[in-house]
């Protein structure tokens, strides 16, 4: 396929089965950040609707913004998705996922480190990465996502990185790292 629209057909058809019989309840939850990467990604906000509760909060604490249920949420990536520089090449990267399920087995909380990318009208490259805290309940037998933080640690063009998160002095240009290793390593 080298329609882009086929491949985010394809993507969005596998992120939307249901959930192999057997699957426990931590790889339930894990399967609801990676869907909400690939519904992000393919700025399909309506699809990110059947992985949050009616009453979802977010919080952007790097921003100091908040927001309170399934609307208002929605409203948000609606909003981001119609920016220009959103164009069809939105990518998000999950690693280190960590899901940690209640023993009753109705709440569970996950985080995992994000990394993006997104190319700009101008053809810049934005690049960004931070981590992703996710509060998950089982309602009527499914998992959905009840609240949400995305702390944003860096993000600027490819090349470059603007700190946004608790170790904001650092420098990125690697100096830091030069000066951390033994003298006959440098």
């Amino acid at each position: 396929m080298s329609d882009q629209s086929e491949r985010w057909a394809m993507a969005l058809k596998i992120a939307q089965a249901p959930a192999p019989a057997g699957q426990s309840d931590a790889e339930a939850c894990r399967d609801i950040i990676h869907k909400y990467c690939y519904f992000i990604d393919s700025q399909n906000s309506e699809k990110l609707r059947t992985i949050f509760a009616d009453d979802v909060e977010l919080e952007y604490p790097t921003y100091h913004e908040r927001y309170k249920g399934i609307d208002e949420v929605l409203g948000i990536y609606q909003k981001q998705a119609s920016k220009p520089y959103f164009l069809d090449t939105m990518a998000h990267r999950l690693s280190n996922e960590l899901v940690s399920v209640s023993e009753g087995g109705q709440e569970a909380y996950a985080t995992a480190y994000y990394f993006g990318s997104v190319v700009q009208t101008t053809g810049e490259l934005r690049q960004f990465a931070g981590l992703y805290m996710f509060h998950m309940r089982k309602l009527a037998g499914t998992w959905k996502v009840v609240a949400y933080k995305i702390d944003r640690q860096w993000d600027g063009t490819a090349g470059t990185a603007s700190p946004r998160g608790p170790a904001h002095g650092l420098p990125f240009d690697g100096e830091l790292l030069k000066k951390s290793q033994p003298s006959g390593n440098r």
